[in-house]
């Protein structure tokens, strides 16, 4: 009746300004909302869910993936930078003329990039906590490790296709900034102030 309403309204209520703190900000106004809200709505002794555990749920999941992405630049970003994919030295003075270009192969390399990368850290992490749960050198080897070990080198694989092709394609759209050493290569085989062309032209108009 009247309470069920009254309940009902607090908790629509409580959802939407949960909902726009998300939208707007999700690391500093949303710890704000956790505080002040997770308590907010009634009282009834049952099990269903509440805001306060939809707000924990999406904290909890808020530091997890960003903790993945570390995890991920720390490692697999490292060890393919190792093994011949380093990351090129974009000349970000054509951004400009190209940003929904760069947005769409965002899109479309290296947000998958990020998934497989992001999901093989968290395979290997579950892997693991799961291994020493059971005794890590007691529990067999057996078809859930092998299948695994054979997931784990799809994503690696996934991971550096998608991660050379968004860099291929991003250094065709932009541009490889030059180095210090090039500008001074440059400079030694043309010189600081290369008269050739003013000669040239010079030669030309006595011509004519």
């Amino acid at each position: 009746g009247k309470c069920g309403s009254t309940c009902s309204q607090s908790l629509s209520d409580t959802t939407r300004r949960v909902l726009r703190a998300i939208a707007e900000t999700p690391f500093g106004t949303l710890s704000t909302y956790t505080a002040d809200h997770v308590k907010q709505g009634c009282e009834t002794g049952s099990t269903t869910p509440t805001v306060g555990g939809f707000m924990y749920a999406t904290l909890a999941s808020i530091a997890a993936g960003v903790t993945v992405s570390t995890v991920r630049w720390a490692i697999i970003d490292t060890i393919h930078g190792w093994t011949g994919l380093p990351q090129p030295h974009w000349d970000f003075a054509h951004l400009q003329d190209n940003v929904e270009a760069y947005n769409v192969l965002n899109e479309v390399h290296y947000n998958f990039y990020q998934f497989h990368g992001n999901m093989l850290v968290a395979l290997v992490f579950a892997y693991l906590a799961r291994r020493i749960h059971s005794g890590f050198f007691v529990t067999p080897i057996g078809w859930t490790d092998l299948g695994i070990l054979a997931l784990s080198a799809i994503l690696f694989a996934g991971s550096r296709d998608t991660l050379r092709k968004y860099y291929s394609r991003v250094s065709r759209l932009l541009g490889i900034e030059s180095t210090d050493c090039e500008v001074k290569a440059s400079k030694l085989i043309t010189g600081p102030n290369d008269a050739r062309p003013a000669r040239l032209a010079s030669r030309i108009r006595r011509r004519l």
